[in-house]
């Protein structure tokens, strides 16, 4: 839930960095498939340049 507060701070690309560190934990982790549908959202929203 970090990174829903970043996100909320208005710091989208340090919030991304953090789903995406989630998502690296595995894809057995609680949350997984949480954390991938908000990165897609920040993805489409524009606000993140994918690297």
């Amino acid at each position: 839930r970090a990174a829903d507060r970043i996100l909320g701070a208005g710091d989208p690309e340090r919030a991304m960095d953090l789903y995406a560190l989630y998502l690296r934990l595995g894809s057995e982790a609680p949350g997984f498939w949480e954390a991938r549908n908000r990165i897609e959202r920040l993805k489409q929203m524009g606000g993140i340049d994918e690297e």
